[in-house]
């Protein structure tokens, strides 16, 4: 395995460890943002906020977290529910009434659990397949961490993704002698490629991670002595 440059290891860290930090910090009003069903490449959005044309309407869906591990809120029918709720120690895993989920903290304002499940098809194989929910804080209350300290934007879209994604990069000011490395969440490099040198501008670089498991990653893209990392989740 490749050693992680310094620099490199030092911001990854930050990012791991602030897994575990944001995590701790779900308690109070969520509601449903959108929810999809993914099977293989096919992804059926089953719900989306911003969207009159959904498949299930789940907009009376909320939970509002308390610190003491219980919840208040209202299900699918607007009926009120209660139960408890916990984190997983690395704060990965979210349980409802111990019903347990993988969590990935996009921000502090929205959250993504996802639930695998594994059906057979017509010829006695198994496909990978599952859903998800994502949540957004019913009164954001604080800026999201993910907004960016610098003057260069860089995201993931579609994020999560199956097998392939693309990184959107924006930068006022040209790039030069750049390069892109992708980390598991336990930091092993999975992939490293030189980069293009860049004007300013807006680009669209094409990621597959078609070889790597499911699971959190992480994309760092060096430019000279800046080093910017992006979280990606992996169906």
């Amino acid at each position: 395995m490749k050693s992680i440059p310094f620099f490199t290891a030092l911001v990854l860290s930050i990012m791991l460890l602030s897994e575990s930090i944001y995590a701790q910090e779900l308690e109070g009003e969520w509601q449903v943002k959108s929810s999809a069903a993914i099977r293989l490449l096919d992804t059926t959005i089953l719900f989306c906020r911003d969207s009159s044309d959904n498949i299930i309407d789940l907009s009376n869906v909320t939970y509002h977290f308390n610190p003491d591990g219980s919840y208040e809120g209202n299900d699918i029918w607007g009926n009120p529910i209660s139960g408890t709720w916990t984190l997983s120690q690395f704060g990965n895993t979210l349980s409802i009434d111990d019903k347990s989920s993988s969590l990935d903290e996009i921000n502090d304002n929205e959250f993504l659990i996802y639930f695998p499940f594994q059906p057979f098809n017509n010829y006695g194989f198994v496909d990978n397949a599952g859903s998800y929910i994502s949540f957004v804080r019913s009164s954001p209350s604080r800026v999201s961490s993910a907004a960016a300290s610098t003057d260069i934007s860089l995201s993931i879209s579609p994020n999560p993704f199956v097998n392939i994604t693309q990184l959107k990069l924006t930068t006022p000011t040209p790039l030069v002698n750049t390069s892109l490395e992708v980390f598991n969440a336990q930091g092993k490099q999975i992939l490293s490629e030189k980069g293009d040198s860049y004007l300013a501008g807006s680009y669209q670089i094409p990621l597959d991670l078609s070889g790597q498991p499911g699971g959190i990653y992480f994309l760092a893209l060096n430019a000279g002595n800046r080093v910017l990392l992006v979280k990606m989740c992996k169906y």
